[in-house]
């Protein structure tokens, strides 16, 4: 959360600094009216200014008259400057004054022999992330892989995936809080579907989908790839995971990049969603439906 919190903090400071300059910029063409004054009078329910020159009051019209506006643009564009300038610096002591807190920070202030074996585990509360991910792992461990002999690229903990651009992926997603699971066997009507990955949300605790689909954009890429992808969103719908809400999607241009500044952003908002989601799967009711569905599928 600090990290979403930081980048929150930076991008409301660059926006900051942008409407500063644009207000500096119009404030610049209007400037030689400063010293300009008005004042208004209500007749009959209508508005009329007159500006003061020289402790002469001087009659200008309507609000349609052009130096009636620009006076106002004028006296609009210097209180604007006036207030961002004061955000900036509150933003800026803000970040400088503020401590991230991350395992780096605190192992540079903590002596060695008070640093905790398990110091990334300590700073983040997982408790019912760890139990949620142990429950899903058994069931998972339960079920056959599919092509194991493709499981060729490592990610940061040690889980094998199929592609480098998956492994990027599930790297950055646990780089940025969320529980991750590769390829959970899901079960819908008693068809096995393995959603590429499995999110849960580390402070709503909502599950997510995720899936890559790193040859939409080839031109080689068959019918049957993308027919075979819009089946799957269709199956999921009915399990309450719907394309663009709780089912997201990455893709990769022709020549296989992968835009991961787009991505980060992605999650970044996916981060900040609200727990109460109108359309949105709880962890407790994911594990336990399909813990049921799996079960009576073996049954069978």
């Amino acid at each position: 959360m600090e990290y979403v919190m930081k980048h929150m903090v930076q991008n409301e400071l660059k926006r900051q600094k942008k409407l500063l300059e644009n207000y500096n910029r119009r404030y610049e063409k209007l400037k030689a009216l400063e010293g300009c004054k008005l004042e208004i009078s209500i007749k009959d329910g209508r508005t009329y200014y007159y500006e003061y020159v020289d402790g002469k009051r001087k009659y200008l019209g309507n609000a349609k008259n052009k130096r009636v506006q620009d006076i106002q643009e004028l006296y609009f564009c210097k209180e604007m400057i006036q207030l961002t300038t004061d955000n900036i610096r509150e933003l800026e002591d803000f970040l400088h004054l503020f401590h991230w807190i991350t395992p780096e920070l605190v192992r540079s202030r903590l002596p060695k022999c008070y640093i905790p074996p398990s110091l990334d585990q300590s700073l983040v509360e997982g408790g019912f992330a760890k139990k949620w991910l142990c429950e899903m792992q058994k069931i998972k461990d339960a079920y056959p892989v599919e092509h194991p002999e493709h499981l060729s690229v490592t990610t940061c903990d040690g889980t094998k995936v199929r592609s480098r651009a998956e492994a990027m992926l599930y790297d950055m997603f646990v780089a940025m809080g969320f529980v991750v699971l590769y390829e959970f066997p899901v079960c819908i009507d008693g068809k096995i579907f393995h959603p590429d990955f499995t999110l849960l949300h580390p402070y709503t605790h909502n599950v997510y989908f995720w899936e890559h689909l790193g040859m939409w954009y080839r031109e080689d890429a068959r019918g049957n790839y993308r027919r075979g992808f819009l089946y799957k969103a269709e199956q999921y719908e009915k399990i309450g995971f719907y394309l663009g809400n709780n089912l997201l999607t990455s893709y990769e241009y022709k020549d296989g990049g992968i835009n991961m500044n787009w991505l980060q952003d992605r999650c970044r908002s996916l981060l900040l969603r609200a727990k109460d989601d109108q359309i949105a799967v709880e962890a407790k009711t994911f594990v336990h439906e399909q813990r049921k569905h799996l079960k009576n599928r073996k049954e069978k």
